[in-house]
C-alpha cells in the first residue's frame, strides 16, 4: 500500500487540532522512525508504558503527530475499528465485524479489535490485510469465515460468549434443544475445535457474533 495504516486511520479521523504549537519540536518518531514535526511521547502515553519494546528508543522518546494522536485518543483503545486503504475509519460493532469476516480480510483492509478496553497498542500494531488483537496481528481465511457462520449458528441454538470458549456444549442449553438440534450443536462444538486453541480466533469471532445492545 502507499499509506500505511497509522496515516489512513489519521486521515480519515475526524481529528482535532492537537497537539498546541507550544508542544511541537523537530525531531524523530520513537514509533514510525520518520523525521518532522514531533511532540514528546508522554504527551500520549503514561508513565507506565510497556510497549517501547516495539519503538526505536526508550530514552526521551518523541512521537510524530500521527503516532502522538494514535496513542492519545480514547475511542480507539475503548472500541474496535476497520480501516482502508482509501482512506475510511469506521468503528466497528458486532455486526459490523461479522459482515466484514464473512469474507477473507481484503488486502487494502485493517481491523484493530479490542478485546480488552483501555489497551492503547492495538491500532498502532494493525497491519493491512490482518486484525490486530492484543499483542498480534492474525490473518482471517476462508476456513475462518465457515467457522465464523458455525459459531453464528450456535449463537442462534442459543449458546453464550462464555460457554462458546467451553471445550463442550454446556448441558443446561444443549438439554432444552429437539433431538436434530443437538446433534447439530455437536457437529458445530466439533468444527470450532481448531479455533479452542488458537485463541486470537476464537475471541474475536465471539466478539463479532455477540448481540447488539438494545436500542434506548
Amino acid at each position: 500500500m502507499d499509506i500505511d495504516v497509522a496515516e489512513a486511520a489519521y486521515q480519515a479521523a475526524d481529528t482535532p487540532p492537537w497537539p498546541r504549537p507550544s508542544e511541537l519540536g523537530h525531531g524523530r518518531c520513537a514509533r514510525c522512525d520518520t523525521s518532522g514535526w514531533t511532540v514528546a511521547a508522554t504527551a500520549a502515553i503514561s508513565d507506565h508504558w510497556f510497549g517501547f519494546d516495539a519503538w526505536r528508543t526508550a530514552s526521551r522518546p518523541r512521537l510524530c503527530i500521527v503516532c502522538a494522536w494514535l496513542y492519545a485518543t480514547a475511542d480507539l483503545r475503548r472500541h474496535s475499528h476497520i480501516i482502508t486503504a482509501a482512506p475510511t475509519l469506521q468503528q466497528a460493532g458486532p455486526s459490523q465485524l461479522y459482515s466484514l469476516l464473512s469474507q477473507p480480510l481484503p488486502a487494502d483492509t485493517a481491523v484493530a479489535v479490542i478485546l480488552r478496553p483501555g489497551r492503547k497498542h492495538v491500532l498502532p500494531n494493525a497491519k493491512w490485510g490482518r486484525i490486530a488483537a492484543d499483542d498480534t496481528c492474525i490473518s482471517w481465511s476462508t476456513s475462518d469465515t465457515g467457522r465464523l457462520a458455525t459459531m453464528k449458528r450456535l449463537r442462534r441454538l442459543g449458546f453464550g460468549s462464555h460457554q462458546l470458549a467451553a471445550p463442550a456444549p454446556a448441558h443446561t442449553v444443549l438439554t432444552k434443544l429437539e433431538p436434530a438440534q443437538q446433534l447439530e450443536a455437536l457437529d458445530a462444538w466439533q468444527a470450532l475445535d481448531t479455533w479452542r486453541t488458537r485463541q486470537p480466533w476464537l475471541q474475536i469471532a465471539i466478539r463479532a457474533t455477540m448481540p447488539e445492545p438494545a436500542a434506548a
